[in-house]
């Protein structure tokens, strides 16, 4: 299987669609992921993803370090995605609605309320900004450094964010108030 460094130097090379479609199937599901819990409804995530992933093969060229291409895409994707919130003046998602729509996050649909989910709607209430940030670190498994670099953000305001977002989860999971 080849390197994403592999596959960046091949399309600019010969713009390969091959090895363009290769990158994407690699790293849409992480792209998607990052862009849904930012901005909370699928067709925006979807459409900012899309914009990412074009903006990144149309700036390809750019990119100093091949090996870096997922880094670089997810914070186009973010980026994408923070312009988006600032046209809609920052539309926040309600958690009525994420409890009208399970299937737009994948709940189960059992009747038990596990803890993966009353996490995931938890997260959910958080900031935009600090939703990315807890994908980025948990999901996508990015230390703090790369973490600041993808949301343009200082180190230390990351772990201060991190750190806020965190609480703010515990106090949200320990009232109890997190519903289906």
């Amino acid at each position: 299987m080849k390197t994403d460094a592999q596959l960046v130097r091949k399309i600019i090379k010969s713009k390969s669609e091959y090895e363009v479609m290769l990158l994407v199937k690699r790293h849409e599901t992480s792209a998607f992921n990052l862009a849904l819990r930012t901005l909370g409804v699928r067709e925006e995530a979807e459409e900012a993803c899309q914009d990412g992933f074009i903006k990144s093969f149309l700036e390809l060229e750019r990119l100093e370090k091949p090996e870096k291409y997922k880094s670089w895409l997810l914070s186009i994707v973010y980026r994408k995605c923070i312009d988006r919130l600032r046209l809609k003046k920052h539309h926040f998602v309600d958690i009525q609605d994420v409890a009208l729509e399970p299937e737009l996050y994948e709940l189960p649909t059992s009747f038990s309320f596990s803890f993966n989910e009353e996490l995931s709607l938890a997260i959910q209430k958080l900031s935009e900004v600090d939703k990315a940030l807890i994908t980025l670190y948990y999901t996508e498994g990015y230390n703090i450094k790369e973490v600041a670099k993808i949301t343009e953000l200082s180190e230390s305001n990351v772990k201060i964010r991190m750190m806020r977002a965190r609480n703010e989860l515990k106090v949200l999971l320990l009232k109890g108030e997190i519903k289906r």
